[in-house]
């Protein structure tokens, strides 16, 4: 295994274009920028080219996580080349990966999140545990009612971020918390609305729509966080927050509205298939092994 570098974009541009087995969770503009936080390794034998890459992105550690919360060092693709014979290369890149991962002195979890049968497979072959799944749910967007909760709902900005890192902490498991360089990332591309309730913060929402969306896909926005404090909920300021998201949806000619919430959340499964939400393709296992230096 080596590390890939950007002058061999072509060559891992063209393992995730044409695959024997692939699957790819990044853009190529964040892969290719100066301040990457992505680790490449490419795998190939001796006189031959690359027939594997996988990426990795070690995630900087938010300040907002509590100490005995481990690093999470996210698997954002893997490819194998065409002609390779089974998917124990995938197994293959994987354990090269921990490995590396162990003598860089990282620490933290190796997080593979997937819908792909045989990435699952490879994943559990290689020391990754299932521990969750995720469901992405959908619905078509007629024009959603007014909502009839006592909420006040006011546009967001960049000084809001670190409020909404510190009580998105205290608000989701330590897997999907978000801290500031998240937080910052989805609120340059998309918008960011807060709630308020007796005069206080009481949640936010998080939604992104496409620049341009492919020409056979119906346009689509995406609800990257929909959260209430728990002191505040019972009060419909979710409800509030969800339908102040599918109007503006709406008015911008947007015709569907994608997200996704923890299978094992029946709460919001619940709160969201009561409002139209039905679920969307396979669920994603979400696979974990713990790196510690060696």
């Amino acid at each position: 295994m080596c590390e890939a570098r950007t002058a061999d974009f072509d060559t891992v541009n063209a393992l995730f274009q044409h695959p024997y087995l692939g699957s790819r969770q990044f853009s190529w503009d964040d892969w290719r920028a100066a301040s990457s936080p992505f680790l490449t390794l490419m795998a190939n034998e001796e006189g031959n080219p690359p027939w594997g890459a996988i990426v990795l992105e070690p995630e900087p550690r938010p300040s907002t996580l509590p100490e005995d919360i481990p690093n999470r060092i996210f698997c954002r693709g893997v490819a194998v080349a065409r002609g390779r014979t089974s998917a124990r290369d995938v197994r293959f890149l994987l354990e090269s990966s921990v490995h590396q991962l162990h003598h860089r002195g990282y620490r933290g979890v190796l997080m593979v999140v997937s819908d792909r049968t045989w990435l699952a497979k490879a994943s559990n072959l290689a020391g990754l545990a299932a521990v969750e799944h995720l469901q992405y749910l959908h619905r078509r967007l007629p024009a959603a009612p007014i909502s009839r909760s006592e909420g006040r709902i006011t546009a967001g900005g960049e000084d809001d971020i670190p409020t909404l890192a510190q009580r998105d902490v205290l608000t989701f498991s330590p897997l999907w918390h978000m801290g500031e360089r998240e937080l910052r990332h989805w609120h340059r591309q998309g918008t960011l609305s807060l709630l308020h309730l007796d005069g206080r913060l009481a949640g936010y929402l998080l939604y992104t729509v496409p620049e341009s969306p492919p020409e056979l896909e119906r346009p689509s926005g995406f609800i990257v966080r929909l959260a209430v404090w728990p002191e505040f909920q019972g009060r419909r300021g979710g409800t509030h927050l969800l339908y102040h998201a599918l109007r503006s949806m709406h008015r911008l000619g947007l015709e569907r509205v994608k997200l996704n919430t923890l299978a094992s959340d029946a709460r919001a499964a619940g709160f969201y298939r009561r409002h139209g939400f039905r679920p969307l393709g396979r669920r994603h296992a979400v696979m974990l092994r713990t790196i510690a230096p060696g």
